[in-house]
Formats: structure tokens, C-alpha cells, sequence
């Protein structure tokens, strides 16, 4: 007997780091991106081509931030992934040399097993993808198994951008960069941290630009339309319905309030066409992001990733920072964890897809039932957490694609093949919020990151103000000196920076590099100034200049009209 598909489920993976590169090492720096392309990047290029080899079709959609993009292709990357692999094989024999003189068999057995796994990546890396990861990527984006999806250029966060410009600058920076770097035009995009503002009247935050007027502003789907962007993920924080909290007052048309009003409650498992303010179809589609079932995966306490048996990620060995033990119980303490049993964790990840395919289905079988025709599941995850927070994350990946797509009721799909299967779709309009705590601002706006947001603003108006009165500088040296300066703005821009110093997980590292792009910013401005007043600027001017575009050497294609 035939069964029917129920319905159809999409994996999104969210792939970004800050701009590392020339910025520090360790603690905090570029070997971030060595941490990530080991345990995350190179994993899960490994899987899906194990998937493909063994005759599989997996499907995923996945953004690579533009700034990550040009990080992972940059020169000084790969000596920088070279260095850091053969680092970690030298720090695994050390380690066995330590457990054989401490006769610790299963310590010396551990260490055995990261040395091969850093052997293996260098191989990866280096011989069969010759350091060229997006080309990797690309490949399997040219195969079918890749829906690759962009971001905002620097990651940020554009719900709190003080100018539209700033908002122009993100996307169309980010669209240039991603054709650049996979050979098509993206056919969506990832909202930095899931941040969304529709079309309003909007005043700045009053503890940023107090006594701002406001302005009525247009919404973020419009920024996408006008760059051909197709669809954005949106945040829903309840797993069957999601609910507008706070009523649309400043919508001026009556259309626009009763559609409103009309959708009070809507399905995660159906994409929407969002509505502009004047309630006109943007042309923009929202796929929802199922909160409640992404849960399941992405909760260290609740979730797979806290299981017993799964490496701890916290607790590592004093030589080196590799890890030997298991998380064994969430509320031990470091020092009593017991030693990881990689055979144990494996039996747990299988067991896991299964019992995750069956919580797809639950959902997505009440959905078919009622509407009478497959729903659309999109579970949107950190691509980090699968490998670096979690190591056994891509085997658990690989096991759940492979067990979806030999299950007859259900599909894999991508962001685009859904579009393109699934045509009409209800339009509505989306209210504010992001996937941040309280469903807002507040993770990158709060009493933390007020000084920083103001600098922000004051550098935004500082830059309108200069282009406004600026002469024709078309093709000349002050077009390049700015240019510089919108790379500088942009980097200032980053979510990380307010993201670090709200959750206290690299503060002083924020705060050092927000105030370091603030200082290039400024003094390059004052030399465009002085070019632009002058017509020269002296020898060491030109040395700082340049040594500002080789320490953030980012965007070669970037456009000045972009932000004016």
C-alpha cells in the first residue's frame, strides 16, 4: 500500500563568525574560525558527501554569512587552518605521551583518536579540498544537496540600524559578495539573529537618541524585494500557533489593520507572503521557524546535545584543551566527570534522529490532517552547534537526513524547492521581534550595550553628513579612503560585538574590537576629509590608510553608493 507524504521537512543551518582574521589568536581570534571549519565546516562537508557516495539525496538549506565567506577563502585563513590542525595532532601526541608515562589506558586511547581525527581534517583540508572550503560548499550547492542562502554583510543587526542606508549597505554588500563567492545570486536570506522590523513609524530607542522624533520607516521585506531576495526565516515562539502580542496602532491603512487582525494566530508549518505597511504583497515570503520543535535539538539540559554519554564540552585537559570526558550528569561538577565511551555515544545519536523523525511527524501529521495537504516544518539551527558545541551532532545529522528520506510520509526539501512546489501561500503581516530572550531587542539593546549603540549612531550621522557634502569623488583616491570607511562601519555594525558583551561570553574582546573599527573609522573619515579640503594627504597618511585596508581586507567589490 502507497503512503502518503504528510508532509515536508527543511533543515537551515545559520553558518557565521565575526571578522576574526588579523584581530588576535587565542583566546579569542582567528582560532575561532579554526575551532568552527574543524568541528563544524569540515564535518558536515564530510557527511553529506558520505551521504551522497552511499546514495542518498540529502537537502539542506544553509547561509554562510558574507563576512564568514570571505574569511574562509582568504590566504591567511588557510595557513592559519594549517597551523591550527597541526597544532592540535602535535598536542594529541603530547597528551599520549603524558597518559602512557600515567599508565591510563582509556585516556591513551582518547588521545590515539584525536590525533587520527586532526590527521584525517588535515588531509581533508589541505590535499583533497586544497584549503578551499567554499569551493567545497559550491561543489555540493552545483549537486543539489546545498540550498546556499546569504546574510547580512557584517551580520548586523538591521531591526536597530539608525539609517536605511546603513540597512542598503548589509543586503546589497552581502548579495555582491555571495555571487562572488558561489557563482549565483542568493535566493534568500538569513536576518541577522532572526531581528525583523516591519514597516512603521519608528522612533530610535530612547536611551540611544533621546528626544528623536521618528519617521516612518519601510519595512525589511522591502529591502529584500528591492535586491530580488525571494524569503527570510521568522521567529515563532510557540510550536502549533504563534500570536502577535502587541496591536499594529501606527498602521495608517484599514486594509492593513483588518488583514492584521485576520491573523492574529498563524501555522509555522505554512509559509507567508508578508504584507508591506500599506498592505500591498512585498513579494517577500516568511518561512517560520518551529521554535518548540527546534527545542528538542538545540537545549543543552533538555535537548540531545545534554545527554550523558556525549562529550562534555566545558571540561578539557590542562595541556592543550582537548577533551576526555563525557557530560555524564548536568548538574556535576567539572572535576567529576567520568571519561567519554565514544561506542556509547554512538548507539545515543541514532537512537535520537529516530525518535526526532517521529517528532517531525507528530507535528506535521495534525497539520495534513486539517488542511488536507502537506505542511512545511523548518527547523533553523546554529550550524556551530553541530560538532563544536556538540561533537556528535553531524553523525546525528547524518543519520536523521538518511532516516527522513527513506521514510514515505515525509520529504526533504530546501527553502526554494518548497517555494517552487508550493506556490500559494496566505499573506499577512509579521510583527516585530527577532530569536533573541523576550523575543525582541534586548540580547543586543540593554543597559550593557547603550554606549556602544550610541557610538554607533553618531558614526552612521558622521558619514551621511560627509556624503552629503561631498564633491564628486568618483574613480579617485577619496572614493578608495571611503570605501575603507564603509568596511570600517560595517565591522561596527556586527551583532557579535553587543551579542559578547550581553551574554559575557567574550566582553572584553567585544568592547576592544568595537572600539578599535570605531578608531579606523574616524581616522580614516578625517583623512577623507582632509583629502577632500586639500587635494593630498602626507606619506604616513597614506601608510595609515593602507594599513587600515590590509588589516581589514574585506568586500573588494564594495560599492560607495551603497550607502549614500
Amino acid at each position: 500500500m502507497a503512503h502518503k507524504v504528510i508532509g515536508n521537512y527543511g533543515l537551515f543551518l545559520h553558518a557565521h563568525l565575526p571578522y576574526l582574521l588579523n584581530h588576535g589568536r587565542w583566546p579569542q581570534g582567528s582560532e575561532w574560525l579554526g575551532e568552527a571549519a574543524a568541528e563544524t565546516y569540515l564535518p558536515l562537508l564530510n557527511i553529506l558527501d558520505e551521504l551522497i557516495q552511499e546514495g542518498f539525496h540529502p537537502k539542506i538549506t544553509m547561509d554562510i554569512s558574507p563576512v564568514l565567506a570571505e574569511q574562509l577563502s582568504a590566504p591567511s585563513f588557510h595557513r592559519e587552518m594549517q597551523g591550527y590542525l597541526h597544532s592540535r595532532i602535535q598536542i594529541a601526541q603530547q597528551n599520549q605521551n603524558t597518559f602512557i608515562k600515567d599508565k591510563n589506558d582509556q585516556l591513551f586511547y582518547l588521545a590515539q583518536r584525536w590525533e587520527a581525527y586532526y590527521q584525517q581534517l588535515m588531509v581533508q583540508f589541505s590535499d583533497d579540498l586544497q584549503c578551499d572550503l567554499i569551493a567545497a560548499f559550491r561543489r555540493l550547492q552545483e549537486q543539489g544537496c546545498l540550498e546556499i542562502i546569504t546574510s547580512a554583510a557584517t551580520h548586523g543587526y538591521l531591526p536597530l540600524l539608525r539609517y536605511d542606508a546603513s540597512i542598503h549597505a548589509q543586503i546589497k554588500t552581502a548579495v555582491k559578495t555571495h555571487i562572488r563567492h558561489f557563482h549565483q545570486p542568493p535566493a534568500g536570506i538569513w536576518l541577522p539573529e532572526c531581528g525583523y522590523r516591519p514597516g512603521n513609524f519608528w522612533n530610535p530607542p530612547e536611551e540611544i537618541d533621546p528626544g528623536n522624533p521618528g519617521y516612518f520607516r519601510k519595512g525589511l521585506e522591502e529591502f529584500l524585494a528591492e535586491n530580488q531576495l525571494k524569503y527570510f526565516i521568522y521567529h515563532a515562539a510557540n510550536a502549533d500557533t504563534f500570536n502577535y502580542h502587541s496591536p499594529y496602532s501606527n498602521i495608517e491603512s484599514a486594509v492593513a489593520k483588518s488583514k492584521y487582525q485576520e491573523n492574529l494566530r498563524l501555522s509555522p508549518y505554512q509559509s507567508y507572503q508578508v504584507l508591506r505597511a500599506d498592505a500591498k504583497n512585498s513579494g517577500v515570503t516568511a518561512f517560520i521557524r518551529d521554535s518548540a520543535t527546534s527545542l528538542q535539538v538545540w537545549s543543552e539540559t533538555t535537548g540531545y546535545p545534554g545527554d550523558e554519554w556525549f562529550l562534555e564540552f566545558h571540561r578539557q585537559h590542562f595541556a592543550g584543551g582537548l577533551r576526555y570526558w563525557r557530560i555524564t550528569g548536568s548538574d556535576l561538577e567539572l572535576d567529576n566527570k567520568k571519561i567519554y565511551e565514544p561506542d556509547k555515544a554512538a548507539g545515543r545519536y541514532e537512537e535520537q534522529a529516530g525518535h526526532f523523525l517521529d517528532v517531525i511527524k507528530s507535528r506535521l501529521g495534525p497539520f495534513y490532517q486539517q488542511q488536507g495537504q502537506p505542511g512545511f516544518l523548518l527547523t533553523p539551527f546554529d550550524a556551530e552547534l553541530f560538532g563544536h558545541w556538540w561533537f556528535e551532532g553531524p553523525y546525528f545529522l547524518k543519520s536523521l537526513l538518511k532516516k527522513i528520506e527513506l521514510d514515505p510520509e515525509l520529504q526533504l526539501q530546501t527553502c526554494s524547492e518548497n517555494l517552487a512546489k508550493t506556490p500559494a501561500h496566505p499573506t499577512t503581516i509579521l510583527d516585530e521581534g527577532s530569536w533573541g530572550d523576550g523575543g525582541m531587542h534586548k540580547t543586543w539593546l540593554n543597559f550593557q550595550t547603550h554606549g556602544l549603540w550610541q557610538k554607533l549612531y553618531a558614526a552612521e550621522e558622521r558619514l551621511q553628513s560627509f556624503l552629503k557634502e561631498m564633491k564628486d569623488g568618483q574613480n579617485s583616491p577619496l572614493e578608495e579612503i571611503l570605501k575603507q570607511v564603509l568596511r570600517e562601519l560595517l565591522l561596527l555594525q556586527s551583532s557579535d560585538w553587543p551579542f559578547l558583551i550581553s551574554t559575557g561570553t567574550g566582553t572584553e574582546y567585544a568592547k576592544r574590537r568595537f572600539l578599535a573599527h570605531l578608531e579606523a573609522f574616524n581616522r580614516l573619515l578625517d583623512l577623507a576629509d582632509k583629502y577632500q579640503r586639500c587635494g593630498e594627504l602626507a606619506y604616513y597618511e597614506w601608510l595609515i590608510f593602507h594599513n587600515y585596508q590590509l588589516l581589514d581586507m574585506i568586500f573588494p567589490d564594495i560599492e560607495l553608493e551603497w550607502i549614500k
